[in-house]
């Protein structure tokens, strides 16, 4: 639950997007923890989150400063996306219809794989992204964030797109470990993609949060999870073996 946070201002007196800071809060992972021997070493914090609650502060300070609105670059996948919504609607303070905040989504679906153009030089993701982006931009939104995490390898080209501010879930998370797990260290869950661009990694050193990674075996076993489990909508059973 976040109890504070902090927006600052430029000199015309309109709030700074992507500066907004988290005085206080927590972090809920958003998928379900793979087995890793990690966890043998008594792991505090992981992350491969969702930043909830961070973007329920983010909610709550543009509903605050009025006009403003918030654009869901989505489809990454359908499923993260819906999620997202779901946890900004039912995380912000509202106590009517109108009181919430005005959020574009483009749940684009046809936006190629981001761990394949990563890994097996598949089809580039940022054309199919860029479309997104711009009609995100004609609605208006005023700040844009991606409910996936391995698509934030390509977030310095879309931002070189746009003046609008896109809230990096990278730099949420590794706040985040930092504040509320001081000394603590973080356990990277995720795909390979994400991993071998270093995503993480190269974010938590930037704050100080030490962290491990996932051995050959465990990574294969997150890629069954993300893949063939939560992707494909498949019982808990057929991946159950991988998550313990």
């Amino acid at each position: 639950k976040v109890t504070s946070t902090k927006m600052i201002f430029g000199r015309s007196g309109t709030p700074d997007l992507s500066r907004i800071e988290i005085e206080s809060g927590c972090v809920k992972a958003s998928a379900p923890t793979a087995r890793c021997s990690a966890t043998a070493k008594a792991t505090e914090c992981t992350s491969e989150i969702m930043t909830a609650n961070y973007f329920s502060a983010i909610c709550t300070e543009l509903r605050r400063n009025k006009k403003k609105s918030i654009g869901i670059l989505g489809g990454m996948g359908p499923l993260a996306t819906a999620d997202l919504f779901t946890k900004i609607v039912n995380m912000t303070k509202a106590d009517c219809d109108n009181a919430h905040i005005r959020i574009y989504i483009d749940s684009n679906s046809s936006i190629p794989d981001r761990t394949k153009a990563i890994l097996q030089n598949g089809n580039s993701p940022i054309p199919n992204m860029m479309d997104s982006l711009k009609k995100l931009e004609l609605c208006g939104a005023d700040c844009i964030i991606m409910p996936c995490n391995t698509a934030h390898y390509f977030l310095p080209e879309l931002q070189k797109q746009t003046s609008i501010p896109f809230i990096s879930m990278l730099e949420a998370t590794a706040i985040s470990c930092k504040e509320n797990f001081p000394g603590k260290t973080a356990a990277i869950l995720a795909t390979k993609g994400t991993l071998l661009s270093g995503l993480y990694s190269d974010v938590l050193e930037k704050h100080d949060v030490s962290y491990i990674i996932p051995n050959d075996d465990e990574k294969d076993a997150l890629m069954r999870v993300i893949y063939d489990g939560i992707k494909a909508k498949a019982e808990p059973e057929k991946y159950k073996a991988d998550l313990f």
